[in-house]
């Protein structure tokens, strides 16, 4: 991303471009504690070690599969912890007989080579003759979105499954998607409920992030009471299981929102309380900074702006690569260059939106790339065409709007962008037929007049 900066003291110099390598979710080193993170840990964060698995310990049976697994791979017992990110001390409980929690089990399936079965880990959480203290209630949160829990779970796949429907996100129909997520949130109310104390943790950063997703969803669906409170339902699980990243994510999502609605001042101050609470070198730190220079420029506050998008720079600088350019919640350059896109156009700067939009859909728009994203193809091109008709050159923004009239891709927040270009355009003939276009195409257009 490169923002050609505009300060008050009116000096014109450009960054460079800045290219971002690919994520890797973090993880606290040692991550069988209690409050091991699901797809993300707070800096700093000191692991402890819970009396529930001091107690699981002393009463479990030796795992002579797991100890033979790992002989067979020439491991020790130290090498073996290091190649999953856990202590050396988590290594050894597994071996006595403990179970790992879903992410360690995955790590230890590709290290390893062998099934759960195969390592000593069957599904049956009570194999071992003891049983664990109920869960407790299913959080509010959960209640509050009106599921219910009739099917069975699949414990080792929820944290994949999770990771699955945020990379489908970008390419899935909103109704098909909201039935997928469902049935996930279905499967965690269901673990929520019963027997699976030591899951606890990582059921309801799960739960966070499928209802932020959810949330997501029923705004594209136009559901925008029901997202509201799937987004408050979210920051709920995240603050209850501590995952900063998650909570961060539900604050820059409200704004979004909110942003949405037409409801820019609200929308500023939720991305504020998002930046207030996203970890250093999180990619929600810079997603919801960015959101907020978006805002600014929506509001007219150039220096507001510019001084976040300069800002995310550096926080996109500072996270970590990421290993799935699909994911919804994590940001990559080409993610970044359109929040700047977005921000110049509001702002009239046509040669940087352009620079930024037209960068959007290089990346973006071939079909058999990961980062094959039409949703945000079709709001760049938008944004593009904004940058023409501030150019004069209404007839090339007319031709980048129709690319970008694609029903099954058309959401609110790019009507609302069709709003502001059809506001934009000076020649009344184009902007009837782009008007007309639209409700053809669209079967109506609230947008137009």
């Amino acid at each position: 991303m490169s923002v050609h900066r505009g300060e008050p003291d009116g000096t014109g110099s450009t960054d460079a471009t800045h290219q971002a390598g690919v994520y890797s979710p973090k993880r606290a080193p040692h991550a069988e504690d209690h409050h091991t993170t699901w797809l993300g840990s707070a800096p700093g964060q000191t692991p402890t070690i819970s009396q529930s698995e001091t107690d699981q310990g002393a009463i479990t049976q030796l795992n002579h599969l797991l100890r033979e697994a790992r002989r067979r791979s020439l491991l020790t017992q130290e090498e073996l912890a290091s190649r999953v990110g856990v202590s050396v001390l988590t290594v050894r409980r597994w071996e006595q007989g403990q179970r790992p929690q879903p992410h360690s089990l995955r790590e230890l399936r590709t290290v390893l080579g062998a099934s759960p079965a195969e390592l000593g880990f069957l599904l049956d959480l009570d194999l071992a003759g003891c049983r664990l203290d109920r869960g407790g209630p299913v959080p509010r949160a959960i209640e509050s979105l009106g599921l219910d829990s009739d099917d069975e779970p699949d414990l080792a796949d929820l944290d994949d499954a999770v990771l699955r429907l945020r990379r489908s996100y970008s390419t899935t129909p909103p109704d098909e998607l909201r039935h997928r997520v469902d049935d996930r949130l279905r499967q965690v109310r269901r673990l929520l409920s019963g027997d699976h104390a030591e899951w606890r943790s990582d059921l309801l950063r799960a739960a966070s992030w499928l209802a932020l997703l959810r949330a997501t969803v029923l705004v594209d669906l136009r559901h925008f009471e029901a997202a509201e409170t799937g987004v408050r339902a979210a920051r709920e699980l995240a603050q209850e299981s501590g995952d900063r990243e998650a909570e961060a994510w539900t604050w820059e999502t409200a704004a979004w929102i909110a942003a949405t609605g037409g409801r820019q001042v609200a929308a500023r101050d939720l991305a504020g309380a998002g930046i207030g609470v996203a970890p250093q070198g999180s990619h929600a730190l810079v997603a919801v900074t960015l959101q907020r220079a978006r805002i600014s420029g929506a509001l007219g506050d150039e220096a507001a702006a510019v001084r976040d998008l300069l800002a995310g720079e550096r926080a996109l600088a500072a996270a970590g690569p990421v290993p799935h350019v699909d994911d919804h919640y994590t940001i990559d350059p080409a993610k970044a260059a359109f929040f700047a896109s977005g921000a110049m156009a509001s702002l009239h700067r046509p040669a940087e939106t352009i620079e930024h939009a037209a960068e959007v859909v290089r990346v973006s728009e071939d079909t058999r790339s990961r980062n094959y994203w039409p949703m945000r193809v079709a709001n760049a091109r938008i944004e593009w065409a904004i940058a023409l008709v501030d150019l004069g050159e209404e007839d090339e923004a007319a031709a980048q709007a129709r690319e970008a009239l694609d029903p099954a891709w058309f959401r609110p927040d790019t009507e609302r962008r069709m709003g502001r270009l059809l506001a934009r355009m000076r020649d009344p003939v184009l902007r009837a037929e782009l008007t007309a276009l639209l409700r053809d195409r669209l079967g109506g257009f609230p947008g137009a007049s």
